[in-house]
């Protein structure tokens, strides 16, 4: 696996000693290398996103729950039951 930071450094090393001929390559590995750190954001963009997904969906489980539970009962704890239009 490439890891960008010891790549950087290795091209920062590589500066202070390049002929002009060298520029042209040195330049075209920092495209690559600028390309793979977009990836990088990308995906840890998605990984970001889906975490605060499963967060939000808990918290708004817990609320709704919460707020069913509210509607279900009273403030002395009876269970209602609703009367559909349902005989006995």
């Amino acid at each position: 696996m490439i890891r960008l930071s010891v790549e950087l450094k290795a091209t920062a090393d590589e500066l202070p000693k390049a002929k002009p001929a060298d520029l042209p390559e040195i330049a075209s590995e920092l495209q690559v290398l600028a390309r793979l750190a977009a990836s990088m954001e990308r995906e840890l963009d998605v990984l970001r996103l889906g975490e605060a997904s499963r967060q939000g969906g808990k918290a708004l489980e817990q609320l709704a729950t919460e707020q069913l539970t509210h509607l279900v009962r009273d403030p002395e704890g009876k269970v209602i039951h609703h009367d559909f239009g349902r005989k006995p």
